[in-house]
């Protein structure tokens, strides 16, 4: 009953939302292979009268059913997100998702990527704001993604 109140409460610091999309390993299967599409681009949020945010790193992830309805469920609002099916064993996944670190300029790079649509989510360090961007690589060109404080996946609750 007290999840029931919160998940009818806005405030409620422990609401949940759950992720409803079928999880399916094989939806991250292609995004495995190597490629040769280079991705470059900068993670800055400037912040009226202090200094501009920059990325402490940058998650990739694939876009799939599963992931993009993760991506919904974080702009619908604060709270744990409860995944489904909590049994899964993700094998590809893991391997899909890609992390590096950015630079003193905020800048990031991805090398080999296979073709595919991908979620940008940089980790802006002393922010509670999200920024989000989306790309889609064919595999074997160079693309650029430079995220701003106009690309807010949600603003800090």
């Amino acid at each position: 009953m007290l999840v029931t109140g919160c998940l009818l409460l806005a405030g409620c610091e422990n609401s949940y939302t759950r992720v409803t999309a079928p999880f399916h390993d094989a939806d991250f299967q292609p995004f495995i292979a190597a490629g040769q599409t280079t991705l470059t681009g900068h993670a800055i949020r400037a912040k009226q009268g202090a200094p501009a945010a920059l990325c402490k790193s940058v998650m990739l992830m694939p876009k799939t059913p599963f992931t993009a309805d993760f991506v919904e469920a974080r702009r619908r609002g604060p709270g744990y997100l409860i995944m489904s099916p909590p049994d899964a064993k993700p094998y590809y996944m893991p391997k899909a998702v890609r992390e590096v670190n950015c630079d003193a300029a905020g800048g990031f790079v991805f090398k080999d990527l296979p073709a595919g649509a991908w979620f940008i989510l940089p980790d802006m360090p002393e922010d509670k704001d999200e920024l989000l961007s989306e790309t889609t690589t064919d595999g074997v060109n160079p693309r650029t993604a430079n995220l701003t404080e106009h690309d807010l996946l949600r603003t800090a609750w």
